[in-house]
């Protein structure tokens, strides 16, 4: 799951008596359907019925510990050369980008393409938008 049991079913979280027991521990024989009782509203019990369709999905084995995975990385270890890539990524947008300033042109050409290719043209939309001169139909 990605949200916390408190966050889908905030009612049914109000109603349990046990707040501090494992998932596992709570999931063992419906354990965790006992804290329960006092449920009074639809609002809660169709909170509850959400949240028993979501952990019917769940399937805990309480021999195996758990476990951390970086799931930028094929074998799920976390590595700073990993984290520097996603810190950049969507950064660039193009390969492109490095192989420009080896390109045989006019440095003018280089720049020109450089600023195309990170959508940075000085168009008149954008001159106008920062306030300048420019002819809106351009």
């Amino acid at each position: 799951m990605d949200k916390h049991l408190k966050d889908l079913a905030p009612d049914c979280y109000r109603w349990a008596w046990r707040k501090n027991i494992s998932v596992a521990k709570a999931m063992d024989q419906r354990g965790w359907m006992r804290g329960l009782r006092r449920m009074d509203t639809e609002r809660a019990l169709t909170q509850f019925v959400h949240l028993w369709t979501q952990l019917q999905t769940i399937c805990l084995h309480p021999s195996q510990p758990d476990t951390i995975k970086w799931r930028f990385t094929a074998d799920g270890n976390f590595t700073v050369k990993s984290a520097y890539r996603v810190q950049f990524w969507g950064a660039c947008v193009s390969e492109l980008l490095g192989s420009i300033w080896k390109t045989k042109v006019e440095n003018k050409c280089r720049f020109f393409t450089w600023l195309l290719l990170q959508d940075r043209l000085p168009t008149a939309d954008r001159i106008i938008g920062r306030g300048g001169q420019a002819n809106p139909t351009c």
